[in-house]
């Protein structure tokens, strides 16, 4: 049972086998660039209306999200709770964005609307 299995690679064949991956990267880059320099018009024009496109879809659009709060107090916590609401609704009318800011509260986009409380 003599059987011969070459698992060597030659190290001269390895180094060949590299630098044509290397030649074959360097050309595919060469060729992108010269397809870019061709046709810079049809790039240009794609950006151009991308811009267009982003610009009078982002008019139209509203905002996607909505969050309304449902709160429970228990252990007769009302008056307190009450108190810090109202605080957070004048401190968001005033735009004070120091407070909001180190409550954690985003400034940008935020508009709080009051509602009827109901004291349950």
């Amino acid at each position: 049972m003599s059987q011969t299995s070459k698992d060597e690679i030659d190290l001269g064949y390895l180094i060949n086998k590299i630098s044509e991956l290397f030649k074959n990267i360097s050309v595919s880059i060469y060729n992108s660039i010269q397809f870019c320099l061709r046709n810079w018009y049809f790039i240009v024009g794609l950006l151009i209306g991308g811009i267009v496109l982003g610009y009078f879809s982002e008019i139209d659009s509203k905002p996607a999200k909505k969050a309304t709060l449902i709160l429970r107090t228990n252990f007769n916590t009302a008056e307190y709770t009450y108190n810090a609401l109202n605080t957070l609704m004048v401190k968001s009318k005033a735009l004070d964005t120091a407070f909001l800011k180190q409550h954690g509260f985003k400034t940008g986009a935020m508009k709080l609307e009051e509602s009827k409380l109901h004291p349950w």
